[in-house]
């Protein structure tokens, strides 16, 4: 809900910009709350893959905060925190719960929580729109399953400035689908992300 009402109240752009600071709150409750160690090295991955992200960002040339976007910032900023509490929730629940159990609950939550509101404001729509909705469902969960075996294997602090890699597919997707032609700024960010991502990656293993 954050990151839509900053993106509906400031440029999508710049809300994501905001939203980039979630991979770096992973990182510091994971440390904090978790206790998982964190060595510079990795510290200084992780600060490659935020700046990647943000070189891929801003690199658009279409960030630009305003007075009037304060507020909206500020809300993205809060979203990102609750990502990244998020994530520390489900590492929790991991180590003690089956993924579909864990998975069940949280849409059964978000249904009730959604129920009164998506009722108020409901709206006809076409069968095409309808369909694109239900293939959501299916790709959503799996997308949840994949993140929460993640948390489950590793370190919630080394996931989080992974998860970066959003961007990367972000920028493929755009490219072909919709005609999007990345820049030069947008290589540079994705060869940072990769580059942090894989250390990161590895120095769990070793």
């Amino acid at each position: 809900m954050a990151a839509i009402y900053a993106a509906s109240h400031m440029s999508v752009t710049s809300a994501t910009a905001v939203g980039l600071m979630d991979g770096l709150f992973v990182v510091i409750l994971g440390v904090v709350f978790l206790r998982e160690r964190f060595s510079t090295a990795q510290w200084g991955a992780a600060m490659v893959c935020l700046f990647g992200a943000g070189i891929v960002v801003f690199g658009s040339g279409a960030v630009s905060i305003r007075v009037e976007d304060l507020f909206p910032a500020s809300i993205a900023l809060f979203g990102a925190l609750l990502v990244a509490t998020e994530s520390i929730l489900i590492k929790k629940l991991a180590r003690s719960e089956a993924s579909i159990s864990v998975l069940l609950y949280v849409n059964i939550f978000g249904t009730i929580i959604f129920a009164i509101p998506a009722a108020a404001t409901w709206s006809s729509m076409s069968i095409a729109v309808a369909c694109l909705l239900f293939m959501l469902g299916p790709i959503a969960i799996l997308g949840q399953i994949c993140n929460i075996n993640a948390l489950r294997t590793s370190d919630a602090a080394l996931i989080g400035p992974i998860r970066y890699t959003w961007i990367i597919w972000g920028a493929f997707f755009g490219w072909a689908f919709f005609g999007e032609i990345p820049v030069a700024a947008t290589y540079s960010g994705i060869l940072l992300i990769l580059s942090g991502g894989s250390y990161l990656a590895f120095s769990r293993f070793r």
